[in-house]
């Protein structure tokens, strides 16, 4: 009797031993599934920030060569970036934009630079001309085009200016 018990007490075990290694072989399954997953993601990840920054890249070049005078603002006028055309156009680094704001080189004295701007804030968007003073002093005549947006970072309104400098063009006419 001792012996069949023992059979018995054996076949339990080996039954327990086979039902704990089809676990083990489903959980290494399921890890493995788990790890190709890793895997890709990790992949479309890296995919996805080469992509960006491939973007960003192609976008500042655009900025950066427009023959356009760029400015990313807030609309109470602080100046957060100024492309290099802004700056070779009328004579500013981007820290002297920086530090003087729109009412440091746009000649706020004229009645419908406030309308334009008042434009601005109730459309979201105007464009018209105004005056500007280069850093030599020299007043030019600038067509520019401004809209408001909400920037996808920080959801703070932003507005984006492109200004031309339409001087030659008006001495012509």
């Amino acid at each position: 009797m001792h012996n069949a018990d023992d059979t018995k007490q054996q076949q339990i075990h080996i039954q327990e031993l086979e039902a704990r290694y089809e676990q083990l072989q489903r959980a290494f399954a399921e890890m493995r599934v788990s790890h190709e997953e890793l895997k890709a993601n990790k992949n479309l990840l890296i995919e996805t920030i080469l992509t960006n920054e491939a973007k960003e890249k192609k976008y500042k070049t655009i900025i950066e060569n427009s023959p356009s005078a760029l400015f990313l603002t807030r609309p109470d006028g602080a100046i957060l970036e100024a492309n290099k055309t802004s700056c070779d156009m009328f004579g500013y680094t981007e820290t002297e934009f920086k530090q003087m704001g729109r009412l440091g080189f746009i000649d706020h004295t004229e009645d419908h630079v406030k309308k334009l701007l008042d434009e601005r804030r109730k459309k979201g968007k105007a464009s018209g001309e105004v005056t500007v003073i280069k850093k030599n002093g020299e007043r030019i005549q600038a067509e520019f085009s401004s809209f408001i947006f909400k920037d996808i970072v920080t959801g703070e309104e932003r507005t984006s200016t492109v200004m031309t400098d339409i001087t030659e063009r008006i001495e012509t006419e």
